[in-house]
């Protein structure tokens, strides 16, 4: 930057010739962000970054590289899952992506459209992992046009999230029911956005009608879904024929709830059994504890076809953080690829210089902040898709307190399957008490992923940390006025590591 800074000079330091220069404080290069992302997604890089299809970067004017040449970045190419992300609890039901549809026209009276959302409320349980199951929920009627995505994934977050939707936000409208409608909107890949990486998406969709032409049309659009998971059918009531409806769903046979007043007692039953099949994509897991008011047999209907399927997972590329009110709450995230976590500290001793440096951070990042009260005031930035940043401001320093909130799954939820989650943890201070509380909470964070430590100032004593972090070795940066030169690159390395717990994506 600026006129002090030679490129020629500094062009031995790269190893792939990537110098940006910004020779003018007042007028930035227009490619500038665009060059660097460019850069740190590299393919010389240890991640496995996977860009969405079709991405092509508008590269607008040019930054001078060096004195004599020019940077020719290549994107990186894409790479599948080889499974669904590693779990810190046993997920119950499964690990899965699942839509509800419900059938809200005409097909079905007033009264039984809400035996219909009532039954669907008792299937979901309060001991269900709601971070492991992504749920979304849409009403169908008789018209693309009128679908109603009341949920999508990254809404619901816990037990009483799907029973609000359900009880106040699905309404009966009527109309002519359209299968090919509630279909088509749910293949689009833009109606339910986001989701878990690397696992199935099942679809649940309730129907009272069986049209023969309906059904027809359809068909392309439910083989379209069954790509990237199962389609599970309940046929309700006496129009809606299970025999017709079959070559939809296949391989997966249609439930049948024939009498709206009698709930079959096997149905919930067969509806998770259905989504978390060891024939798809998902960790089968069956849920314990259903227990429902009912009184009869829900028969499952052998669909047609003979056909058989293998469901693959999604592709699942760069996808935007969703962030809701919930400070706690990172939804949605990418798929393949790594996650980095960052943690400023900004006590009095160096809350002036905290100030300076994170503000050309969070000017990068185009950061939205959200505020909260907590024991620690966190402040959440949802970045650059990859990483998510707090600034923890609280009177004292707590290494322990930063800690035990990065190991809660419930502070960041979602993010990317089949790679790890390295945290960098930039501290002040090395207390002796404070760094015996925390190493729990470091133990716990160091499966899945390396625990970087900064330790800035004179007063975070490295010995000291480096039980917290081992076997990374913790970073020096002793003297605030005077960044190391080679302060990024050891952080990034050791976030890369080879040695790290993360699967692997060849």
């Amino acid at each position: 930057m600026g006129p002090n800074a030679s490129v020629d000079k500094l062009n031995y330091l790269t190893s792939s010739d990537e110098i940006f220069a910004w020779p003018d404080y007042n007028n930035v290069p227009v490619d500038l962000a665009s060059n660097i992302t460019q850069a740190l997604c590299s393919q010389s890089s240890t991640a496995t970054p996977v860009l969405p299809t079709g991405t092509s970067p508008a590269i607008t004017s040019s930054v001078s590289v060096s004195s004599t040449t020019s940077s020719s970045i290549s994107l990186p190419t894409t790479s599948a899952c080889t499974g669904p992300p590693p779990t810190t609890t046993p997920p119950i039901p499964c690990q899965t992506n699942v839509i509800f549809l419900i059938d809200g026209s005409d097909g079905i009276a007033v009264d039984q459209f809400r035996k219909q959302t009532s039954f669907i409320e008792s299937i979901f349980q309060t001991n269900w992992t709601y971070n492991e199951i992504s749920i979304a929920i849409g009403e169908y009627l008789d018209d693309p046009s009128t679908f109603y995505a009341a949920a999508s994934f990254g809404d619901i977050i816990k037990w009483e999230d799907v029973q609000d939707i359900l009880k106040n936000d699905i309404h009966h409208f009527g109309g002519v029911a359209n299968l090919t409608a509630a279909l088509q909107k749910t293949e689009d890949p833009t109606t339910f956005t986001g989701g878990m990486g690397c696992v199935q998406k099942a679809v649940v969709l309730f129907t009272s009608t069986s049209v023969d032409t309906d059904v027809a049309t359809a068909q392309r659009y439910a083989d379209g879904i069954k790509k990237n998971g199962p389609l599970i059918i309940v046929a309700m009531g006496p129009n809606a024929s299970s025999s017709k409806l079959s070559p939809l769903s296949s391989p997966t046979p249609v439930i049948q709830w024939p009498d709206y007043n009698n709930v079959p007692v096997d149905l919930a039953n067969n509806i998770t059994q259905a989504l978390c099949s060891p024939s798809s994509t998902a960790t089968s897991i069956l849920p314990t504890g259903i227990s429902l008011a009912v009184t009869s047999s829900a028969p499952l209907i052998t669909a047609t076809s003979a056909s058989s399927s293998t469901i693959s997972p999604p592709t699942t590329g760069l996808t935007a953080l969703q962030k809701t009110e919930d400070p706690t709450t990172f939804t949605g995230g990418m798929g393949c690829v790594q996650k980095a976590v960052v943690l400023f500290t900004s006590t009095s001793n160096v809350f002036a210089i905290f100030n300076r440096n994170s503000s050309t951070t969070h000017s990068y990042f185009a950061s939205n902040h959200i505020s909260c009260t907590d024991e620690y005031a966190f402040i959440l930035s949802a970045c650059h898709h990859s990483i998510a940043i707090i600034d923890i401001r609280t009177n004292n320093s707590s290494v322990h307190g930063a800690l035990q909130k990065t190991e809660d799954p419930t502070t960041f939820t979602g993010g990317m399957g089949c790679v790890q989650k390295a945290v960098v943890l930039f501290t002040s201070t090395s207390v002796d008490a404070d760094v015996a509380t925390a190493q729990q909470y470091a133990d716990g964070i160091k499966k899945n992923g390396p625990l970087i430590i900064v330790a800035m100032g004179p007063n975070a004593s490295v010995s000291k940390l480096s039980s917290l972090s081992s076997p990374t070795p913790v970073i020096q940066w002793l003297d605030y006025n005077n960044v190391p030169a080679n302060l990024a690159t050891n952080i990034t390395q050791a976030m890369c590591s080879a040695s790290s717990t993360a699967i692997p994506i060849s």
